[in-house]
């Protein structure tokens, strides 16, 4: 955690992680295709 609060630390917070949603059956597995609905910009590139 130390670590990664050197470099995700915004406003006083650490962040980490990723919101996503799975909207089939089943499970998300490597190499198979997803398609983005939304995105935003991250709170780290400024």
């Amino acid at each position: 955690m130390v670590t990664l609060a050197t470099y995700r630390r915004v406003r006083n917070k650490i962040f980490f992680g990723q919101h996503l949603t799975h909207t089939g059956l089943g499970k998300v597995q490597l190499g198979d295709a997803v398609e983005v609905f939304k995105s935003q910009d991250s709170v780290f590139n400024s």
